[in-house]
């Protein structure tokens, strides 16, 4: 009897920490549940959402398959989930980690290297490091300046303090700066065929309290949780859900493995303003010489 008693308390307190709220599941205990909301809009945010203006926008509807996911498609070219810490990056992780893949699938691995975030936080100037950014001005810089590796410039804003730009690699290799052409916008149909063919993309869409606590499922918003703010992350996937016949994305998130799905999130459709900002460049080449061509042919 006592080990019933002690089992049926075991899994009252783990039910406890899981809410049903109907499509997902939040999770009563993570790295944000006992912090403020100011701290989260300084910290875990950071995308300034304005529309996407002034760049072109893809709205052809080709066809492309009902559920698709960058991860199973190229398993060696979409990279792990990264962390941006207590920095406002999300701006800069979504761009960079989209573009990492998307150079990975346009060379077949050929190239594939996990870009610098750090850059663009650091040397961005159009942008304002860790206290935010827009998603057009980091493509205009990847395309204009190009990004270098990871290794050659590592994220250390995570502290909340970004460090000054350089032009010269910590660990002495050559400074190797990867661009892209100019960004294009996608419509919700277009974007599932730039996906499923050329690679992940980045998005942002409104944050509101009950999105910190996801643990699971798809994510439908409350309806009254309050709004904290932008924030700007990678497209991987898309599909059908197969019971409830809803429409998702799949994203990965920039704050670690142990958030969501293993640092990943499926969203509805049409949620949050998700839909509605679509944004990726195509490879151009290395150092300021266009060898696009000469890499796929």
């Amino acid at each position: 009897m006592k080990a019933i008693i002690a089992f049926s308390l075991l899994l009252l307190a783990v039910s406890a920490k899981h809410i049903n709220m109907g499509t997902w599941t939040a999770t009563t205990e993570n790295q944000f549940s006992n912090m403020t909301d100011e701290q989260i809009k300084s910290c875990w945010l950071g995308t300034i959402i304005e529309p996407l203006t002034g760049l072109e926008l893809v709205d052809t509807e080709l066809e492309a398959p009902t559920n698709f996911d960058a991860r199973t498609q190229w398993p060696n070219f979409v990279h792990p989930i990264r962390d941006q810490g207590q920095c406002g990056s999300c701006w800069a992780f979504g761009a960079s980690e989209a573009f990492s893949d998307r150079i990975a699938i346009a060379t077949n691995g050929a190239t594939n290297v996990v870009l610098s975030p750090e850059q663009l936080v650091s040397c961005d100037t159009g942008n304002y490091g860790c206290s935010g950014g827009y998603l057009n001005v980091a493509w205009a810089y990847i395309a204009k300046n190009g990004l270098v590796a990871d290794s050659c410039f590592p994220y250390t804003a995570g502290s909340g303090t970004a460090p000054a730009c350089r032009k010269t690699c910590v660990d002495g290799s050559a400074w190797t700066a990867y661009k892209s052409l100019a960004a294009k916008t996608f419509t919700a149909a277009a974007a599932k065929t730039e996906i499923s063919t050329n690679g992940p993309i980045e998005t942002a869409f409104s944050v509101y309290k009950d999105f910190m606590s996801y643990s699971g499922g798809i994510y439908q918003y409350d309806g009254k949780s309050s709004y904290l703010g932008g924030h700007a992350i990678k497209v991987v996937g898309y599909g059908v859900d197969a019971t409830t016949g809803l429409n998702y994305w799949i994203a990965a998130n920039s704050w670690g493995t142990s958030w969501g799905e293993n640092g990943f999130f499926r969203i509805a459709a049409g949620q949050c303003g998700f839909d509605s900002n679509f944004i990726a460049g195509t490879f151009a080449g290395a150092s300021g010489e266009s060898f696009l061509e000469e890499v796929l042919f």
